[in-house]
């Protein structure tokens, strides 16, 4: 879900034989307790466009494979800069 003139950024860093990718959207910010709930499937939200809720949904499974893979996934949100998803994998998986 992106409205129209939001803005996306991909970065990655290594950090200790881990690779650490973030994706920023700045089109939404949400509280720190919502940004807790995202990965969930059950959370519960007054946002009701479509695409949305997909996406949310599909939080849930990259947290499942992130972890199936040792790899841990979060998001922090900054009312400046919008969300920032991010997630790590060990290098040695991606080998």
């Amino acid at each position: 879900y992106n409205p129209d003139k939001s803005i996306l950024k991909v970065s990655a860093t290594v950090e200790h034989n881990m690779i650490r990718c973030y994706i920023q959207d700045n089109s939404m910010v949400m509280s720190q307790q919502e940004c807790e709930q995202l990965f969930n499937v059950d959370f519960d939200s007054n946002l009701t466009h479509d695409s949305l809720i997909s996406g949310l949904i599909g939080l849930h499974f990259c947290r499942q494979i992130i972890t199936a893979h040792n790899g841990r996934i979060g998001v922090n949100t900054s009312p400046r800069d919008g969300l920032t998803f991010w997630f790590t994998l060990s290098l040695e998986n991606i080998r």
